[in-house]
């Protein structure tokens, strides 16, 4: 099984976790092939998280919440992301791939080039949907149809591009290179098969 950790479960976060947990069990109710972890720091929006089932566990500390996930998607505001990365840093596993959903800006990239270890792909992201914060308007169709653009760190390997294209892709959006990036692919690889 592999552990995507989702780290602030706002609209967009529970919105991913909805999307994410209906695709893993989707054929007939087979066995879970992805498990959904959440934290945020508002107990409140953990419990509704929980609640609605946009997340399989949730987690009291940032620290141990990304210590065996294969994907992590950072939904903060974006004066947190800052914080976020340089507190989970120290406990990512070599491989992992973070993605942000504040924006693409050059801050952001520049924060994973600075903060991130060189054994995790970071590859930047914005999807084009939502504007409430609270985890009660989380709609796992939140995303079908709108654009999602990605900008991957320079040093991204090719198996985290495609594992943040198959997310994107389970979730309905359809992915959009940010300008100045070239990609020979669009593959549909499913979320977190490299």
């Amino acid at each position: 099984m592999q552990h995507a950790t989702i780290i602030g479960l706002g609209q967009i976060g529970a919105s991913i976790g909805l999307g994410l947990r209906r695709w893993a069990t989707q054929d007939g109710g087979r066995d879970a092939v992805l498990a959904v972890t959440g934290f945020d720091r508002d107990l409140d929006c953990q419990h509704d998280a929980s609640r609605n089932r946009a997340v399989d566990r949730t987690e009291r500390n940032l620290s141990t919440v990304v210590r065996d996930a294969d994907l992590i998607v950072v939904c903060v505001s974006p004066l947190e992301v800052r914080q976020v990365f340089r507190s989970i840093a120290p406990h990512l596993r070599p491989g992992v791939v973070v993605i942000d959903t504040t924006s693409t800006s050059q801050v952001v990239m520049q924060w994973a080039a600075e903060l991130l270890p060189s054994t995790a792909s970071f590859v930047g992201s914005h999807p084009m949907a939502g504007k409430a914060r609270g985890t009660g308007d989380a709609d796992a169709d939140l995303f079908n149809g709108v654009p999602w653009y990605i900008s991957p760190s320079a040093v991204a390997e090719a198996s985290a591009v495609h594992i943040v294209l198959g997310m994107i892709h389970a979730l309905g959006a359809e992915p959009q290179f940010s300008a100045g990036f070239r990609h020979g692919s669009t593959a549909q690889a499913p979320p977190l098969a490299p």
